[in-house]
């Protein structure tokens, strides 16, 4: 979608419905097609690349200048609040007063921006530079308040893990560690990404006002880079933590079964003695041999679960 700027009003339009004599502030290309990139190409100044070149992982294919325009990718969180979020590569184009963002997932911060844009709301005046600027403080936001919620949901799991510390209980809540781990490293990755474009363009940014706000992104970015690091050591303790509870409760099943063994392998050995087929055992002849064999086997299966018992076993 184009975003033309009209007196003090912006107006979105489509490809079909612009004009050259519009003055374009943001030209938003949402999942094009290789057709639309060479339209684009064909009415502009600019060259945009495509998405084969975007999702390439090179740092001077990622950030570079090409006729004084700014060609700067960045990976952002699509489906962020879903169990399943992924990155996906936006290319972000500035040139002169126009910025170009090139992505094909739907991302909750374009539409904010957007309806910013459309309401008049934005900070600064309505250029590409400004809409860009406004573009990563809204990004930035949201990833901030992704890792606050899931602050809170590892805050739940540990109150879980030392509630419920059944094996079955606990091996579900190793998936969902496992889950949040993996949501934590890719916003990890995204906040990465962001600080390296921000570190660029403000290599390349002569505006000492916006220079102020790159440096405040930077600083922003990397204090929620530590903030991450302080959750993955979280995660690895409740790790850790469940790992150590499930051990503990399969040795406990494993004690259970050995107290079980003990108290029958002593009437086990006396019924084996007595069941060998020799000729001559005296007891065999006894009158009160099955009783006394029968008392045998109960004393020694009480005696060896007394014995275990002072000892500590269980």
């Amino acid at each position: 979608m184009y975003y033309c700027l009209f007196g003090q009003k912006v107006i979105k339009k489509s490809f079909l419905d612009f004009a050259e004599k519009d003055f374009l502030i943001w030209n938003d290309l949402f999942d094009p097609s290789d057709k639309d990139i060479v339209s684009d190409k064909n009415l502009f100044e600019y060259n945009l690349p495509s998405f084969e070149k975007i999702n390439e992982i090179e740092s001077s294919s990622r950030f570079y200048v090409e006729n004084r325009t700014l060609y700067m990718t960045a990976s952002l969180l699509e489906n962020s609040h879903s169990e399943h979020p992924k990155l996906s590569n936006v290319m972000f184009v500035l040139n002169g007063s126009c910025l170009v963002t090139i992505r094909k997932a739907s991302l909750e911060s374009f539409k904010i921006v957007e309806n910013k844009i459309l309401n008049q709301t934005i900070e600064g005046s309505l250029e590409g530079i400004n809409i860009f600027i406004e573009l990563l403080h809204t990004i930035i936001d949201r990833l901030a308040d992704l890792l606050e919620d899931l602050e809170k949901q590892l805050e739940d799991l540990s109150v879980t893990i030392f509630e419920k510390q059944k094996y079955t209980a606990l091996r579900s809540v190793l998936t969902l560690i496992g889950k949040k781990a993996i949501r934590l490293s890719k916003i990890h990755e995204s906040l990465l990404s962001l600080l390296r474009l921000v570190m660029f363009v403000n290599q390349h940014t002569e505006n000492k006002n916006n220079v102020f706000k790159f440096n405040l992104f930077s600083k922003d970015l990397s204090s929620l880079q530590e903030y991450s690091s302080s959750l993955s050591q979280k995660i690895d303790l409740l790790l850790n933590t469940t790992l150590g509870l499930i051990n503990i409760e399969q040795n406990q099943i494993i004690k259970i079964l050995s107290v079980g063994s003990l108290f029958f392998m002593p009437p086990t050995l006396i019924a084996s003695i007595y069941g060998m087929n020799f000729v001559h055992m005296p007891e065999l002849e006894w009158h009160y041999g099955y009783p006394f064999a029968l008392f045998m086997m109960l004393f020694s299966s009480f005696w060896s679960i007394y014995y275990a018992k002072k000892r500590g076993w269980f």
